[in-house]
């Protein structure tokens, strides 16, 4: 449905995975994020026009400085 006007962006909020407490949690959440982007490469006119932003969520792994970063309210 976004072929004629496709969004100036998609805004994907975390968490990205229900356990990141693992040790292999950030491997996975690559892996994860990798076959993503091959599914949004299936679409030229988003990958061309559209931005995606990712806002981690406060379990997802990384920096707890990383800003801007989504917290429930």
């Amino acid at each position: 449905g976004y072929c004629e006007t496709p969004p100036i962006a998609f805004v994907l909020m975390g968490n990205f995975l229900s356990d990141s407490t693992q040790a292999d949690s950030a491997e996975n959440l690559k892996q994860l994020f990798k076959a993503l982007a091959e599914i949004i490469r299936e679409f030229p006119n988003l990958v061309e026009n559209s931005r995606f932003v990712f806002v981690p969520g406060p379990n997802d792994c990384g920096g707890s400085n990383i800003l801007p970063r989504y917290v429930s309210i």
